[in-house]
């Protein structure tokens, strides 16, 4: 009996003594169920395979398949350009705008007024800032041997001779030089920490963060005493002359600028513990 393979669907041809048992497929050689044949039914014929088709005939290559044909004509030549007009002497105006509209609208120029050009983009990242207290610390000292305070036209004293010498307004001086000593080294090592050029020891890690703030509220309280000095030099006593040299006038610039820094480092510091991005600032113009 001739079948359908289930397995390769190419028609297969099976004896008709395995009807309702495993037969093999002799074309992909998997086992299929064959069906059972009825009572008194005949086997099916044998189909007679397709004849294979014929191939077409190959057709005849005509006499003048390679006959030389004639070309085509040449295009036409093309026609010269035309000539370039001679730049005139005359100078070419701008169009006249219309009644009632500006001239901006028709001619092209500057962009009008309002419209920004350029701009200027400012982070505030404190890499230089760490260094700018124990720079200011350090030019305070290096001004400490000059002349600070005029008592009178012909005696001039330093910071040390205000501080350590029996002069009228000794102990603010005192107390500033005692506070700028314990200034100094703290502003190196809150530098070194802040730039991590040492390590710091993860139990002091949340006392560290308010090393800058520490550093702010010693260099505030020195420059308090500074300035009960110049109050008194310029409110009090009420001379006309300035009993402060040029080089307490540094010192005092200086330490303001020590001061403005150590709150914003701490400022930046406190900023980055909550993982808030830089500070920054755009000027456009």
């Amino acid at each position: 009996m001739d079948l359908l393979c289930p397995h390769c669907a190419r028609r297969v041809t099976v004896p008709d003594d395995l009807a309702g048992q495993a037969a093999s497929c002799p074309l992909c050689d998997k086992k299929f169920m064959a069906p059972v044949l009825p009572q008194g039914a005949s086997p099916p014929k044998p189909v007679a395979p397709a004849p294979p088709p014929v191939p077409p005939a190959p057709s005849e290559t005509p006499a003048d398949a390679y006959a030389v044909s004639e070309l085509p004509p040449p295009p036409p030549p093309s026609l010269p350009p035309p000539p370039v007009p001679a730049a005139s002497s005359t100078p070419v105006l701008p169009p006249v705008p219309p009644v009632g509209l500006p001239a901006s609208s028709t001619t092209t120029g500057p962009s009008p007024p309002g419209e920004y050009t350029r701009s200027f983009a400012f982070q505030l990242t404190g890499e230089w800032l760490a260094f700018v207290p124990p720079i200011c610390v350090l030019g305070i000292f290096f001004l400490s041997p000059f002349s600070w305070h005029y008592l009178d036209a012909d005696r001039a004293y330093s910071l040390w001779g205000l501080s350590f010498s029996s002069v009228h307004g000794q102990a603010p001086f005192l107390g500033y030089t005692i506070l700028m000593f314990l200034c100094l080294p703290l502003t190196v090592v809150a530098t070194l920490l802040d730039k991590n050029w040492i390590p710091s020891p993860p139990q002091l890690a949340p006392a560290l963060l308010w090393k800058n703030l520490a550093i702010g509220v010693i260099l505030g309280l020195a420059y308090m005493s500074m300035c009960f000095d110049y109050l008194h030099s310029h409110v009090l006593i009420g001379n006309h002359a300035n009993p402060i040299a040029l080089a307490m006038k540094l010192a005092f610039r200086l330490h303001f600028i020590a001061l403005v820094a150590s709150f914003v480092m701490f400022w930046l510091t406190w900023r980055k513990s909550f993982n808030l991005p830089h500070p920054k600032a755009e000027v456009n113009w």
